[in-house]
């Protein structure tokens, strides 16, 4: 946990201590890490909020962390308002309008095959990168887990006898249990094997061979890289991420059961849980992703669900 220096420090602790009794996460905290740098820098003999002391840390956010633009205005204002500074609340003009999230681009078997065969055949300045990345990219496809939760997994989470993952470091902290895939549990086997060999002192389960995590940047341009090397002549590709594999996941097992024509309203509850979705919305979603020639599929009532899902936003559900 980053040291905090302003005079506000007691408060910021006391209000990520309230947030975490009520089971979030302590995402606010390090936002809220940076107002207190900025705090102790530029207010250091300040007792009490004010308006302009929150609005040139949020100007100074802006120019210098505009991707944490979203993040930080909520930390703040959720902050101001456990304080009892509504006062200084930032309106709602100050976060910039979200754009309307993409559609998720599904890849064919074709451009699965293609992709992982870029990974395969990847070259990395740690070499063990390559097996770290290519069998955790494996397992967000085989199991739909989110990224996030890949990288957060500990040792003590897989239980590579039984062929089961520990999800713990889930959104609003909900805990789950999922079973592998044979061939991913054997994969992983395989994978810890060799991990037990080059990577020492790591409580990670996936890691680089010096022990640090991989990181979500790290991640994220691994897929980029892998993506563009596996379709070289085409100049305009469908842009992909880590969580393309989570969807795929889904949509494959959506389509698996309306081509077996399984009552889907029956099974989605199953699906939502494995997912660890917190909404019924946001896994019906993956219905209206499904291709053209699905749409007649007798495991679906189109009337019944048609409703359902159109207006949420996978990236935030996910």
């Amino acid at each position: 946990m980053r040291e905090l220096k302003s005079n506000f420090a007691s408060e910021i602790i006391e209000y990520d201590c309230f947030r975490q009794s009520m089971g979030y996460a302590d995402t606010h905290f390090r936002y809220l890490s940076f107002f207190d740098a900025f705090c102790f820098d530029n207010y250091p003999d300040a007792t009490s909020l004010s308006k302009d002391m929150i609005k040139g840390w949020f100007a100074d956010v802006k120019s210098k962390r505009p991707g944490t633009l979203r993040d930080s205005y909520f930390a703040i204002n959720g902050f101001l308002r456990f304080v009892g500074a509504i006062e200084c609340v930032l309106p709602s003009s100050y976060l910039q309008r979200k754009p309307a999230a993409k559609r998720p681009y599904l890849l064919s078997d074709e451009e699965l095959v293609a992709f992982f065969h870029a990974l395969n055949n990847a070259k990395w300045q740690d070499p063990f990168s390559g097996r770290t990345l290519g069998t955790m990219i494996r397992l967000i496809y085989s199991s739909g887990i989110r990224p996030n939760e890949a990288r957060d997994l500990k040792t003590t989470d897989v239980d590579l006898i039984k062929g089961t993952i520990h999800i713990r470091n889930s959104k609003k902290n909900k805990e789950r249990i999922i079973t592998l895939a044979e061939d991913m549990q054997n994969l992983m086997i395989h994978y810890a094997q060799e991990r037990d060999l080059f990577v020492h002192n790591s409580e990670l389960f996936f890691s680089h061979s010096n022990g640090s995590a991989v990181t979500q940047a790290f991640l994220w341009r691994t897929v980029d890289r892998c993506w563009k090397k596996a379709n070289p002549t085409t100049q305009t590709l469908p842009q992909i991420n880590p969580y393309t594999f989570r969807h795929q996941f889904a949509s494959t097992i959506i389509m698996k059961w309306l081509n077996e024509g399984v009552d889907i309203l029956t099974m989605i509850p199953y699906l939502k849980a494995h997912m660890g979705h917190s909404h019924f919305e946001s896994t019906v979603y993956y219905i209206h992703l499904l291709p053209e020639r699905l749409l007649s599929a007798k495991g679906v009532d189109w009337e019944a669900l048609d409703a359902i899902g159109k207006d949420v936003s996978l990236w935030e559900n996910s």
